[in-house]
Parts: structure tokens; C-alpha cells; sequence
């Protein structure tokens, strides 16, 4: 493949570049673990209250996963700067990437792409490779299981699921395709849905070339899916106005690798929402999305947030929607129609809320009519979306 070669040292010097500096990270972070377990401190005086201490070993708690657990809230709290240091790496490797291999993505697109896991097609748009149906198709089966436990403890309430195809689904060169949501619609007994990427060229029309998100013609599209989905009787709001604003959208594909030479202009719909409260994480919050600063999805559509409640006064059912950044782009929109409509992510619902998630417990407390699961194909396999009944 054209490039491999003269990238080999690049890639070379990358890598003992991010050694040296998680093997610093990772220095400061043994020091600051054993002066925690010799020294603990009491306090965590930024947040005004008891410091989480370190938990005592004992088989039974590290068979139960209840060690790892209070360990992990306990460095937390104890390390100097943890949250900081965090920090730190995110940005530090992120630096590595963009400043090491960014010219090598125009100099050997093909290699450099490829190497990610990533294709360049028509010049300008990244495109993931597709998965293997053999090995992806049996992951869902735990999440299936879930979904039924879930139906069968909560039988007053209304089930929905709607799986969102995108490039992963779809090999561009056979035409082969995942069919995960034909396994899932399959195996469960609840009214389902896809967002259906069929052809190349629906992939094109409906998403972003150098993010894997919904662009405004497929995020306008799944609302008007979820509608009929979820039995509503209204119209989609309709569009007031296309705007395009100003600045270049690096998605998150282009981002994650480094390719700052691929962006695109971002056009959005602009509605005509009612006044709603809207309470993120447990705070109010003046608006959920539309924060300004440099382009990108979650700054205009909402960012990835543990919990958004949305209440627009409106009547009808209350609706829950467990699902990860998709939803994002539809939850005003979906806001307008039902009465209240809560949002959770799983990823980070604990963290940010400082509750653990009980999916019956959250029904009978938020009085939810409606639930839908909602995601790609990472959302119905990968752990960190599983919940707990």
C-alpha cells in the first residue's frame, strides 16, 4: 500500500513518545497512590466534605467487584490533582497525534487512513470499516437478555427500540451488511425501528464526511422516525430556516487522527421550539446545546451528558430514552411532543449525578410511560452501556 514505508518511523517515534510520557503519567500516579495509602487525607476540601478513604482487601470484596469499585472512588479523591492529571493525558496524546502524524495524512492518505481503521473516499470523506457479522452478532445477546428482564419487571410500560445503521453496517465494496437489527427485532417482542443506511449514497446524504454523526438531513430524518416509532400522533415541527455558521467542522473521525487538512461546512436547521426547562446532570441549565465556541456536534446539537431532562409543559406520556450521543440532535425535537423526556447515557449517568442507575428504580420515581433504547451498534454491545434492573 503507497506510503507504508516512510510512515514505519513516524509511527515509530510516536510510540516511544507516548512511552515516555505515560511512563511520566505513570511515575507521578505510583507516587501519588502510595502517598495516599501512607498519608490519606480526610477532607476534600474543594468539594467541602469527607475524603473517600482506601478500602480494606478482602477476597470476598475483590470476588464481588466491590474493592475495585471503593478503590477507584477512593483515588479519586486521594490522588494530588487527579482530576488534572487526567487532563493532562487527554490533551498530552491528543498533542502527540496532531502534532507527529497530521502531515502524514495528506502526504500518504491511503496507508495513514488505513492504519486507523478508516477509508478515504471522494477525496474528502472518512469512512469506518465494516464488521464482521460472525463476531459482532453474538455480543448483542447479553443486551438482549437486559431488554427482556427490563420488559418482564416493568409490564405497565411501553418498550421501544430504535438501532441506528451507519458505515460499520454497510460494506461499501460487496454491499454485505451487519444485520444487527434484524437480530435484535428478531429475538425481541417490542415494537422496533432502524435508521437504515442501505446504499453508499444514503451514508453520504444523512451523515457528516469527517464525523460519525447524524448530519441535519439525517438527524431530521430519525426525528420524524421516532415519531412514528413511538405511536405519536403530531406532525414533525418543520424547519424555519437552513443555516450554515460560520467555521470549519473538524469531525470526530478527522479529530481522532489527526486530520486537520479534512473539514466541512456544518449546515443546521434552525426550529421554532417552545419555552422548556431544561435541567442537565441534576442543574438547570438555560439551553441544552447551542453553546457556541468552535464548531462541532455536541457544541450545537448538546454535548454527551449523564442525564438531560427536557420539559417543555406539554401533556402527554413521559418518555426515557437510554441511549449515547445520537440522541442528542432529536431531544428538543422529540421534546415538543411528549411530556417530559429524560435522556441518560450510561457512560457517564454515576459520574456526573453521583447516583448508581436503576432502570425499574428510574421508572417508578420519574412515573416513565415510555422507554427506548436508542444507538449504533457500540451502544447494544459494549459494557458501559449496560444498566442495572
Amino acid at each position: 500500500m503507497e506510503g507504508r514505508p516512510a510512515m514505519k518511523g513516524h509511527f515509530l517515534k510516536q510510540n516511544w513518545a507516548n512511552l515516555l510520557f505515560v511512563g511520566a503519567l505513570a511515575a507521578v500516579l505510583v507516587l501519588g497512590g502510595l502517598g495516599a495509602w501512607l498519608f490519606p487525607r480526610a477532607v476534600n476540601a474543594y468539594e467541602n466534605r469527607y475524603a473517600v478513604q482506601l478500602p480494606a482487601f478482602s477476597p470476598a470484596a475483590y470476588g464481588s467487584g466491590d474493592f475495585q469499585d471503593d478503590l477507584e472512588s477512593a483515588l479519586a479523591d486521594q490522588l494530588p490533582k487527579a482530576s488534572a492529571l487526567k487532563k493532562l493525558y487527554h490533551l498530552g496524546t491528543r498533542g502527540y497525534t496532531y502534532g507527529l502524524l497530521s502531515p502524514l495524512s495528506a502526504a500518504h492518505p491511503t496507508a495513514y487512513f488505513e492504519f486507523y481503521g478508516l477509508n478515504l473516499v471522494h477525496g474528502d470523506r472518512l469512512v469506518y470499516d465494516p464488521l464482521d457479522p460472525a463476531e459482532v452478532l453474538p455480543r448483542l445477546d447479553p443486551r438482549i437478555a437486559r431488554i427482556q428482564a427490563a420488559m418482564a419487571q416493568n409490564p405497565g410500560t411501553e418498550f421501544f427500540l430504535y438501532y441506528i445503521e451507519k458505515d460499520t453496517d454497510l460494506n461499501f465494496e460487496t454491499g454485505g451488511r451487519l444485520g444487527a437489527w434484524e437480530y435484535l427485532s428478531d429475538r425481541l417482542d417490542l415494537p422496533t425501528a432502524k435508521f437504515a443506511v442501505d446504499t453508499p449514497a444514503e451514508f453520504f446524504r444523512d451523515f457528516y464526511k469527517t464525523d460519525h454523526h447524524w448530519n441535519a438531513s439525517g438527524s431530521y430524518r430519525a426525528y420524524g422516525e421516532l415519531l412514528d416509532l413511538l405511536g405519536c400522533p403530531d406532525s414533525p415541527l418543520e424547519p424555519l430556516e437552513t443555516v450554515t455558521p460560520d467555521g470549519v467542522l473538524h469531525g470526530s473521525k478527522a479529530a481522532a487522527c489527526g486530520a486537520d487538512q479534512l473539514g466541512e461546512a456544518m449546515t443546521v436547521f434552525r426550529f421554532g421550539f417552545p419555552a422548556m426547562t431544561v435541567t442537565l446532570d441534576g442543574q438547570p441549565a438555560a439551553d441544552y446545546g447551542n453553546q457556541g465556541g468552535p464548531l462541532s456536534y455536541s457544541a450545537v446539537y448538546g454535548g454527551d451528558n449523564g442525564e438531560v431532562l427536557l420539559d417543555a409543559g406539554k401533556s402527554g406520556p413521559n418518555l426515557l430514552i437510554l441511549g449515547e450521543s445520537y440522541d442528542n440532535a432529536v431531544l428538543k425535537l422529540l421534546a415538543c411532543h411528549f411530556g417530559r423526556v429524560y435522556a441518560v447515557d450510561l457512560r457517564y449517568y454515576a459520574a456526573l449525578t453521583g447516583q448508581d442507575f436503576s432502570l425499574s428504580g428510574y421508572i417508578q420515581a420519574h412515573d416513565i410511560d415510555q422507554v427506548l433504547f436508542m444507538g449504533n451498534i457500540d451502544y447494544f454491545t459494549l459494557n458501559d452501556f449496560a444498566w442495572e434492573s
